[in-house]
């Protein structure tokens, strides 16, 4: 069975002309029928996330199959690999990833002995983790690759353009923190409402 991802022409059409929406790069003919309506007048966040849709596409074909790893535990093991005893949490905060996805992740590389979980001596409620010889041994594999891929990727950019991006997204990522935290403050205030609706009712 063919896996899901952009043909050839899909690729081809997609550098004549920026992309309109999150599934005109995936329905091919209909995409390139539709080329006079394309605009690059998306939000910022569209295609920040549609560069990262791109370069994440391949990961299945190149690693998965061959060496048991998805997107989300190589993600983890990337984390781990350079914070090493770093903890669930921790790693749910740099990643951007839900801490259910995280601890599913976690979980199947402890299983593969990937990754090892010793309690923390100055937080007992988790756990520290760190890489195995097994998880150092993949972690090189399959970094050797994404750093070919990563040039490629940066080719055109002088370092400091580079640079001058990082900063940007450092500043993106500590607006989004804040977003999460207001959110977070945001639903803990429903819920306490809602109990308190709750105990009144039952009165």
């Amino acid at each position: 069975m063919r896996r899901a991802g952009l043909s050839v022409a899909d690729v081809r059409f997609l550098r004549k002309a920026p992309v309109k929406g999150p599934s005109t790069a995936l329905k091919g003919a209909a995409a390139r029928s539709s080329a006079q309506d394309v605009g690059d007048d998306q939000p910022i966040f569209f295609l920040m996330l549609a560069v990262i849709n791109m370069t994440a596409q391949p990961f299945s074909r190149l690693f998965e199959r061959d060496f048991d790893i998805n997107l989300n535990e190589w993600r983890v093991l990337r984390i781990v690999a350079n914070h090493p005893g770093i903890s669930q949490n921790g790693v749910a905060q740099l990643i951007g990833l839900d801490k259910m996805t995280v601890s599913r992740a976690v979980g199947r590389l402890h299983k593969l002995s990937r990754v090892t979980k010793e309690r923390s001596e100055t937080n007992r409620r988790e756990a520290e983790l760190k890489l195995t010889s097994e998880g150092r041994r993949l972690y090189k594999l399959i970094s050797a690759t994404g750093e070919k891929r990563r040039a490629r990727l940066e080719r055109g950019f002088s370092d400091d353009e580079l640079e001058t991006l990082r900063g940007y997204l450092q500043r993106f990522r500590s607006n989004a923190l804040d977003v999460l935290e207001a959110d977070a403050k945001e639903q803990a205030k429903e819920q306490a409402a809602g109990r308190r609706r709750a105990k009144s009712e039952a009165e």
